[in-house]
């Protein structure tokens, strides 16, 4: 369970940016609202990935992901699904868990 001072210390810095992030270990419940190509930058270098965006607690937000195991996995979920998605592994061993999550 998590403390009240990292809530809202995580509150303030997603009210800061555009992006959703999660970290290995951490979960989270989204709204998916779309999906198109886009190029993101790894070390210096443009990498082609898709952009998600997100409802995440009534804040659209963009996530920016070039794994093809994770684009594979959403496409079993549609626009206006809510998910919950937990992270785990970094880099390229990074694991993805969805699921659908009752309305």
């Amino acid at each position: 369970m998590i403390d009240k001072n990292k809530e809202n210390l995580m509150n303030f810095i997603q009210s800061k940016s555009n992006f959703f992030e999660l970290k290995d270990g951490e979960e989270a419940t989204v709204k998916y609202i779309s999906v198109e190509p886009a190029t993101t930058h790894f070390q210096g270098k443009p990498v082609n990935g898709m952009r998600f965006k997100f409802e995440v607690n009534g804040k659209e937000m963009f996530w920016d992901r070039t794994s093809r195991e994770f684009a594979k996995q959403m496409l079993s979920y549609s626009n206006g699904d809510v998910l919950s998605i937990r992270v785990s592994g970094q880099k390229n061993q990074t694991k993805y868990f969805i699921q659908k999550v009752s309305q």
